[in-house]
C-alpha cells in the first residue's frame, strides 16, 4: 500500500504568494496550524483588529452621510465624535 508523500518547502515571503499558497494542502501528519508562533498568532489578531476597525469607521461614514442629508445636527455630532474616536485607536494600532 502506497501512502501520501508530503514535501513542504520554505519560500520567502511564502505565505505572500498566492501561488504557493493555492497550491499548499495540509499535511495531516504535522499540520502547520498546530505550530504557530506567538508573533503569527499576534500579527492575525491585529490584523482582524485593524480590519473590524476599518469596516465600523467606514459605516460610520456612511451614517454621517445620512445625518447630513437629513439634517440632523445631533446625531452628525454624535456621529463624527465616534468616528474621531475611533480614527485615534487606529492610530495606536498602526
Amino acid at each position: 500500500m502506497e501512502k501520501p508523500l508530503y514535501l513542504e518547502c520554505i519560500f520567502p515571503e511564502s505565505w505572500d504568494n498566492p501561488l504557493y499558497v493555492a497550491v499548499l494542502e495540509d499535511n495531516r501528519f504535522h499540520k502547520w496550524n498546530d505550530h504557530l508562533d506567538e508573533v503569527m498568532v499576534d500579527r492575525v489578531d491585529a490584523y482582524f483588529k485593524q480590519n473590524a476597525l476599518e469596516n465600523k469607521i467606514q459605516q460610520l461614514y456612511q451614517e454621517i452621510d445620512q445625518a447630513l442629508e437629513q439634517g440632523n445636527q445631533e446625531q452628525f455630532l454624535l456621529l463624527t465624535n465616534q468616528v474621531n474616536e475611533l480614527l485615534l485607536q487606529k492610530e495606536v494600532l498602526q
